[in-house]
Parts: C-alpha cells; sequence; structure tokens
C-alpha cells in the first residue's frame, strides 16, 4: 500500500469489495459520483444504472475507439488519465446536460425492449434469406 498517493488512499479506504445485488440501489443512491472505465465500450448497463441513480458518470474516455452512436459528449465527464480525474472529483464538476431526456429514453425498459425484438426480427429476416 506505500505505493499508493494520499489521493489513492483516499478512494481504496472507501472500497468495500464486492456489492450484493440487493445492495446496488442504494449503494448507486448514496454516490455523487460513479466510475465507468470499460476500455471501449461507453453504453454499458452500468452506465444506465448510473443515469437513474441521479449518479454523475465518469467515464474512461474511449470515444476515439467506439463505433457507438451515441457518445454523451454533454451527458457524462470523460477523463483519460489520473489528473484527469482528480481534476474532475476535486473540483465537483457536473456534466453539461447531465440525466438528458435523450439519454434517459435510451437506457429506458421501451428501448431495451425494442433492441431485443430488432435483434429477434433481424435474425428471423437473415434465417428466412438463408432458406
Amino acid at each position: 500500500m506505500e505505493n499508493y498517493s494520499l489521493y489513492s488512499k483516499k478512494v481504496v479506504s472507501k472500497f468495500k469489495g464486492k456489492v450484493e445485488k440487493q445492495d446496488l440501489n442504494k449503494l448507486y443512491n448514496s454516490a455523487k459520483y460513479g466510475l465507468a472505465a470499460s476500455g471501449q465500450v461507453i453504453n454499458t448497463q452500468r452506465l444506465g444504472e448510473m443515469i437513474y441513480a441521479g449518479v454523475i458518470p465518469v467515464v474512461y474516455d474511449s470515444r476515439d475507439l467506439t463505433d457507438e452512436e451515441h457518445t454523451w459528449d454533454d451527458e457524462v465527464l470523460y477523463f483519460k488519465t489520473k489528473e484527469d480525474l482528480k481534476y474532475i472529483l476535486d473540483n465537483e464538476l457536473k456534466p453539461k446536460n447531465f440525466r438528458s431526456k435523450e439519454m434517459l429514453e435510451h437506457f429506458s425498459y421501451n428501448s431495451f425492449m425494442d433492441t431485443i425484438l430488432n435483434t429477434i426480427d433481424s435474425e428471423e429476416v437473415h434465417k428466412l434469406k438463408q432458406d
């Protein structure tokens, strides 16, 4: 632990380990910021959960690597370096358009169901074309 900076020690001291499913909503509702550092994917379930819990998403900036349509440039905070992340947290930054209507709709149950149904429809069409 001696390799951690004072800032890192603060973060490590808050780490609680694995969160049980039933406690996840309570945890999100107690947080101001949520970290999403998946690497190349921005639109993750975690991002949707954070938005609906009112947590400000702090996302590893992989916009140059992703081919996703929605990157939510004004709805989330992006970081690339440890210094970026520290700046965001130290200055308590907020996104320009936090919890936009478009983003809430994108991560809604109805949107999720549409995605599933469209996937099923396209698979069935593909299967018919092969036959």
